[in-house]
């Protein structure tokens, strides 16, 4: 987890993301382009359909490979993590100086949003968590937010939730842990004792009371989350903006409840955040995405073969005709309004 806004004294941050590759060809290649020394990784088993693995030695970090042909290179970073990948992803940013030295090519925009994008260049979002917390406790325990839902107090687009109360025989309660919504939801809300969470694994006791509120947003809710990002919306903003519109304390004060009044406390939780819908759709990356993608991941390739072949580059454009209609509906569909003549069939001039 790496910390990168605060909005109204909780802190938000990135606890989770997986993504997946569909045009690498092997799993070191995905390695090199997300910054990671394949030294630090061992080999292991697959899961969830992929035959095979790479996890990092020390952080939980794994690369899935060897599935079905349309599967792709599939990467999971959770918790601890993420940190270490934004580590990984500066090394990328090194570049050589005229002195013989090393520099970093530090971003414009926050290291965590230049990564996201960096991801979303080439590879499609299957999940992203958005962890808001309140240390100090200042709004909501998971008990008061239980009871809210029992007595109907909330308008939630989830329709069910579910308490888990974890106890050990030694150490009496160590878990509480409210659920909101299907876990195979493209949406998903944990309400949970953060700092129970962190005592139970042998962590030291931070000394004050901790809630945490975990978004877990998966495939289109996920792209569409980081392309909010991407299109230059603070990370607080987006996280409680998503949050708002799945749940809301209310008074009842109308038989109606969207129109009930919002409860003063929960519109101090939410700092006067709108409301952030993310609808489900399918995402399709623009031909300039791809082209950056080109530049920075492909071209060296292409430039060192042209050089290998003393510049003759037929083996390139003998191949791009072809090639041009592998693509699928939706990129040909943009390539059609650009260029008409090529729907109507007529030759594809490479020249």
């Amino acid at each position: 987890m790496i910390i990168v806004e605060n909005i109204n004294e909780l802190t938000v941050s990135v606890d989770w993301l997986s993504f997946t590759f569909f045009n690498f060809a092997s799993p070191l290649d995905v390695l090199d382009y997300l910054g990671f020394d394949p030294a630090d990784f061992s080999a292991g088993r697959g899961r969830n359909g992929y035959k095979a693995s790479f996890c990092h030695n020390l952080y939980p970090v794994s690369v899935l490979y060897d599935g079905s042909e349309n599967m792709g290179i599939h990467v999971d970073i959770s918790g601890l993590g993420v940190s270490p990948a934004l580590d990984a992803y500066v090394l990328t940013l090194k570049c050589p100086t005229p002195f013989g030295t090393d520099a970093f090519e530090y971003p414009d925009e926050d290291l965590m949003i230049a990564y996201l994008r960096h991801i979303h260049d080439s590879a499609r979002f299957a999940r992203i968590d958005l962890a808001i917390d309140d240390r100090g406790m200042n709004y909501y325990s998971v008990n008061d937010v239980l009871e809210i839902c029992r007595s109907k107090r909330c308008s939630s687009r989830f329709r069910s939730y579910n308490i888990d109360c974890g106890e050990s025989f030694s150490n009496g309660i160590v878990g509480n842990t409210l659920y909101l919504g299907k876990r195979q939801s493209y949406a998903y809300l944990r309400i949970y004792d953060k700092r129970l969470e962190q005592i139970s694994k042998g962590v030291a006791d931070p000394g004050y009371d901790w809630i945490r509120w975990e978004l877990e947003l998966k495939k289109d809710h996920a792209e569409k989350t980081v392309e909010h990002f991407l299109s230059g919306a603070c990370l607080g903003a987006v996280a409680v903006g998503i949050l708002s519109n799945y749940f809301r304390v209310i008074i009842r004060d109308n038989d109606n409840i969207s129109r009930c009044s919002t409860d003063p406390l929960w519109s101090r939780f939410v700092a006067g955040v709108e409301k952030l819908r993310l609808t489900a759709g399918k995402t399709v990356k623009s031909l300039d995405e791809k082209e950056r993608w080109i530049k920075k991941q492909v071209l060296p390739s292409i430039s060192a073969l042209v050089a290998f072949k003393h510049g003759d580059m037929s083996f390139i454009t003998d191949m791009l005709p072809d090639a041009l209609y592998r693509n699928d509906k939706t990129v040909l569909d943009m390539v059609f309004k650009e260029n008409p003549a090529l729907r109507e069939g007529l030759v594809y001039d490479i020249g």
